[in-house]
């Protein structure tokens, strides 16, 4: 039985999370594709990217923690290769152009992440707890789902970290709400961690990668803000069940027709080309 929300609609999921609120934002049809049909989507090759990196980053974390030892840059490169190796068939590349030379570009790319990635950042962290479930009911039947890649132990504080791999400039406020929602969370379960960060390696295809790191401190405001976001997406959810053209398409969106998985079920609804 799903969830119902105060006017008795029965809502057609069991859990919301970062990325799919953020997908009903961004674009309702498109949740819609998910959450209501259950269309399976294709990664494309910066998400086989994302998940390889994230893989070696967890296998490095959980060494480190059992061991107290860092990984060898050579180890943790042939890792992330053979994570890649696992995906690449598997995701869309750039139609016309040679999918073997876009994949060795961006396997080296990777590679190259990786190493500095391990040298600026991984030697730096104590990691206390990894790729840790966030799993909270905040209204009957309803929970708030998320992972954390890393919390992390650091002058006597805990601090959640999420690892982010990018292949633009990345500004660290784009995802910000993500961390405060952890944060609220576990706040809610009576876990108090304010402080954030960003570890972000910024891949690129032609040049070295570049590190950076962005750290916040999380106050209750936006807390509530939190909240305010989860009372929303019940409310457009259950309004969107009776109203179904309310899970309109946002033609609009950066990523409609250049990265979102769910533009061929699009284009065949309305009948056009959306893809650049």
């Amino acid at each position: 039985m799903f969830p119902s929300n105060e006017g008795g609609i029965a809502l057609p999921i069991e859990h919301l999370s970062y990325s799919s609120i953020s997908l009903l934002e961004r674009c309702p049809r498109a949740w819609h594709n998910r959450y209501i049909k259950g269309l399976q989507s294709t990664p494309n090759w910066k998400m086989i990217t994302g998940s390889a990196f994230d893989e070696t980053v967890n296998f490095h974390y959980n060494q480190k923690k059992a061991t107290g030892s860092d990984e060898p840059i050579d180890t943790l490169q042939d890792f992330v290769k053979e994570e890649f190796d696992q995906r690449k068939e598997e995701c869309t590349w750039i139609p016309g152009q040679d999918k073997k030379k876009q994949q060795d570009k961006v396997l080296t790319a990777c590679t190259k992440g990786i190493g500095e990635f391990r040298d600026k950042i991984l030697q730096k962290v104590e990691p206390d707890g990894v790729q840790i479930e966030i799993m909270h009911e905040f209204t009957p039947g309803l929970s708030f789902k998320g992972y954390v890649d890393l919390i992390e132990v650091k002058e006597n504080k805990l601090i959640i970290v999420d690892n982010k791999t990018t292949w633009r400039r990345w500004h660290g406020t784009e995802k910000l709400w993500q961390l405060i929602s952890y944060s609220y969370m576990l706040n809610l379960q009576g876990l108090d961690i304010r402080e954030t960060r960003y570890d972000v390696c910024l891949l690129k295809k032609r040049d070295d990668p570049e590190v950076s790191q962005f750290t916040d401190f999380i106050s209750d405001t936006q807390h509530k803000f939190i909240q305010s976001k989860l009372d929303w997406a019940i409310k457009y959810i259950s309004s969107a069940m009776k109203d179904n053209t309310l899970f309109n398409y946002n033609l609009t969106s950066w990523q409609c027709g250049n990265s979102c998985p769910y533009v061929n079920q699009c284009e065949l609804e309305l009948g056009m080309k959306l893809r650049t």
